[in-house]
């Protein structure tokens, strides 16, 4: 009588109380699909079948907090792109006067070409990615517009083949470049050249801007650095911080924008982050 005893209240008591406390711990663990299947047919069924409705209620609300959060990440990228504005399209439009005026058709028909195709580019909002490639073809129609308006103004691309499918936020490179020419080349004296590099291991790709225009001090670059950390206000642009929020968003927080005084002058921008298959 008591070896039988003993079995009943193994198999209606121990048992289930086990079952009970391990399926706790498989969803502690973050194991939401985690179900009792087992039916007891006592009290136990009541609370085994409570256990899987809160189970199904708690994998419900995850999966619909998942949801939103991917939605608020994709609206603040969203509303990150649409805030950059390119300034310069008046400047172009007045370019494009003063040569027809001067009957140089040909230059008028190129600066016309990289126009619409820059402003087919920025203007594009139904992706929120682009590959490293679209980003440079862009940078070089900016470019080529600015050789129009700078005369000492050259550059070179220099980016191996393999980085040229990366996926990243689209409108990333351009507002560095667009820095760059107006605060580092427009007004240099001598030849103004602009680096674009790219580098690649195992564990991260980078990005390098470099010029050797007029450059910054180490406390201007101090304020830069500082500047970036902070959403920007009435007082300061919002480009650099622009473009480190997007990073974040797109690549997590490996992933950064610093900033070099070049000994030969100048100024170079990195931009680093880690690859998609990497993890730590």
């Amino acid at each position: 009588m008591s070896l039988h005893a003993g079995y009943l209240l193994y198999r209606n008591v121990q048992r289930p109380i086990g079952l009970l406390i391990r399926s706790v711990k498989r969803l502690q663990e973050g194991n939401y699909s985690t179900r009792i299947t087992v039916n007891p047919k006592n009290e136990f069924t009541y609370l085994f079948q409570r256990f899987n409705d809160m189970a199904a209620n708690t994998e419900q609300l995850i999966q619909k907090v998942y949801v939103e959060e991917l939605r608020r990440r994709e609206a603040n990228v969203k509303q990150l792109q649409s805030q950059i504005n390119p300034h310069f399209l008046y400047n172009c439009f007045a370019l494009i006067r003063s040569l027809a005026r001067l009957d140089k058709k040909e230059s008028v028909m190129k600066l016309a070409m990289h126009l619409s195709t820059y402003y087919r580019y920025t203007t594009r909002v139904e992706k929120m990615t682009a590959s490293l490639k679209e980003e440079l073809q862009l940078v070089e129609s900016y470019l080529e517009i600015q050789q129009f308006h700078i005369q000492h103004l050259s550059y070179r691309i220099q980016v191996r083949e393999s980085m040229l499918e990366t996926e990243l936020p689209r409108l990333l490179l351009q507002p560095i470049v667009e820095n760059v020419v107006l605060h580092g080349i427009e007004r240099f004296d001598g030849d103004g050249v602009i680096t674009i590099s790219g580098e690649s291991d195992d564990r991260y790709h980078t990005l390098i801007v470099e010029d050797n225009g007029i450059g910054m001090t180490e406390e201007t670059l101090r304020k830069l650095e500082k500047k970036i950390m902070n959403p920007p206000d009435d007082s300061s642009g919002c480009a650099l911080w622009n473009i480190r929020q997007r990073m974040l968003f797109q690549f997590g927080q490996e992933a950064s924008i610093t900033f070099r005084i070049r000994e030969e002058g100048g100024v170079a921008v990195y931009l680093t982050w880690p690859h998609e298959n990497y993890s730590i």
